[in-house]
């Protein structure tokens, strides 16, 4: 969820991967095929608006997957977010956490 460090892809992005085994960090993420949605700038300040429709399309596929694969679902799902946390960050954070259903933030 941090569109200006993706890990899965280029900045400007809200991305998601699944993972069936812990990653090997001599091989990488070559089974990885991630879900990317493109904000057009990893700037949150001038695309909130596109960064709520996104988050809102990867909380529909995340629930999907969990809703075909017990495993993923048992699993659970883990958001790397941004740092902005005042003002309009703190309202974009609060809507990933509700979209995603997230029932810890640390």
């Amino acid at each position: 969820l941090d569109t200006a460090q993706s890990m899965h892809s280029v900045p400007g992005t809200v991305s998601a991967t699944a993972w069936t085994s812990p990653w090997d960090l001599e091989r990488g993420a070559e089974h990885a095929a991630p879900l990317c949605y493109w904000l057009g700038s990893p700037s949150l300040h001038q695309r909130g608006a596109a960064f709520r429709r996104a988050v809102a399309a990867l909380a529909n596929a995340v629930d999907t997957l969990f809703a075909q694969h017990v495993g993923a679902r048992a699993a659970g799902f883990i958001g790397d977010t941004f740092g902005w946390i005042d003002g309009d960050g703190y309202d974009l954070l609060v809507h990933a956490a509700e979209a995603l259903r997230a029932s810890h933030v640390v």
